[in-house]
């Protein structure tokens, strides 16, 4: 696929997709198609971004389910002004920590459904929402989202996290979403989410919880939902959900609970 396939598009068209091609290799003539902002390359077998890293009016880019295996410094090129960037399903295994460098408005990231082993570094404070689900991460570094101090959702369903801390969450106080969902996750620590103290809603299910302690959910006063569904929870301590006296709907679906009326009477 070369610049003359897509000669005969108007000059002023702002959104093009391409899906379940085998292009093998793409140019993008970005003279004849000086407007487009949506470019979305969906399943076409592509292993790199060089052919739309010329691309300066971008604002929204999908390049999910091809063949990435690392993203590089300058990948990006003059896309300052992209503002979504999905780059989901691919294989990518690492990247760069100074490729977002370039992208200062960027305000979507989505990077489920890859191979990276730890959370990217060099991520921009700019974003607001993070998508990291079924990767291969099982540990978060202590202030791994320092950076991020206006991030509103972050998302890191089954990525098999065996453990988390208040460390983990540092900067996050604007956060109101996290999922947290289908992972190996056994024990949360005293003051865990103390430092997401603008949470609405939380994921825990599909975990292997045994227990809810006392200061487990110290910090959450704003929280709404609660899932803990799908766990092995078999004791929670009285005052449990003291601190979230907002919380409207609670979910503990599935698991082998005792003293329930003691459980409902402290909510």
């Amino acid at each position: 696929v070369t610049a003359s396939t897509f000669a005969h598009l108007p000059p002023f068209t702002s959104v093009l997709e391409i899906q379940n091609s085998t292009p093998g290799v793409l140019q993008i003539d970005t003279v004849k198609l000086p407007l487009l902002t949506d470019l979305s390359l969906i399943d076409c077998h592509l292993s790199d971004l060089e052919a739309v890293s010329g691309l300066h009016t971008l604002l929204r880019l999908n390049r999910s389910s091809n063949l990435l295996s690392v993203l590089s410094t300058g990948e990006f090129g003059a896309m300052g002004g992209l503002g979504v960037l999905d780059v989901s399903c691919n294989n990518i295994t690492h990247v760069e920590e100074t490729v977002f460098t370039s992208l200062p408005a960027l305000r979507r990231l989505n990077l489920s459904g890859n191979k990276l082993s730890e959370v990217v570094a060099g991520l921009n404070a700019s974003l607001l929402h993070l998508d990291l689900y079924y990767n291969c991460i099982s540990v978060l570094n202590d202030s791994t989202f320092s950076v991020l101090e206006n991030l509103l959702e972050l998302n890191l369903c089954g990525n098999g996290l065996f453990n988390v801390s208040s460390e983990c969450f540092n900067g996050l106080a604007n956060l109101q979403f996290l999922d947290l969902s289908q992972n190996q996750i056994s024990t949360l620590e005293s003051g865990t989410f103390s430092e997401l103290t603008g949470l609405l809603k939380l994921n825990l299910s599909g975990n292997l919880l045994e227990s809810l302690t006392e200061q487990c959910f110290r910090g959450l006063a704003r929280l709404q939902l609660l899932d803990a569904s799908h766990n092995r929870i078999t004791s929670v301590s009285p005052g449990t959900f003291q601190p979230v006296a907002g919380l409207t709907d609670l979910f503990l679906a599935d698991n082998p609970v005792l003293g329930l009326t003691v459980l409902v009477g402290t909510g």
